[in-house]
């Protein structure tokens, strides 16, 4: 097997590998996370387009959801969000703790895992440079 394919092969492992473990992570608090979500959109009809995709989205758009509320539990400004909905921060307090500290973990860990798999695809993409650079 060509060495390069080998080392390519290995990050690719390790990122999927990554990925299914992040993808129970948030298994474990789904009917909070789903409770959260439906309060939000009952109390807040409006949301920009971004976060109404993100909303809707599942897992795959819980990243954003994630960083949704995170921001507006520590009360920072929201991107494509109008300064003047002050009900979004009056929502964040009726967050429980336990669901605030596993948005502020889920956060974190996506923010970590993406850089590990940034980390993985570059660190390929360089040893295959370094192997054969003539291809190129």
């Amino acid at each position: 097997m060509d060495k390069s394919l080998a080392i390519m092969a290995i990050a690719c492992a390790w990122t999927g590998f990554i990925i299914i473990i992040f993808c129970f992570f948030p298994s474990y608090s789904i009917k909070k996370y789903d409770r959260i979500l439906s309060n939000y959109i009952k109390r807040n009809p409006l949301l920009p387009a971004p976060y109404s995709l993100f909303f809707h989205a599942g897992f795959f758009g819980s990243f954003g959801v994630s960083y949704f509320f995170c921001r507006i539990i520590e009360k920072k400004r929201v991107a494509f969000m109008s300064t003047t909905s002050i009900n979004i921060y009056d929502f964040a307090n009726t967050i429980e703790s336990d669901v605030v500290q596993w948005f502020k973990k889920y956060y974190k860990l996506s923010k970590i895992l993406f850089i590990l798999y940034s980390l993985f695809m570059l660190m390929a993409t360089i040893q295959i440079l370094i192997i054969k650079p003539d291809s190129l």
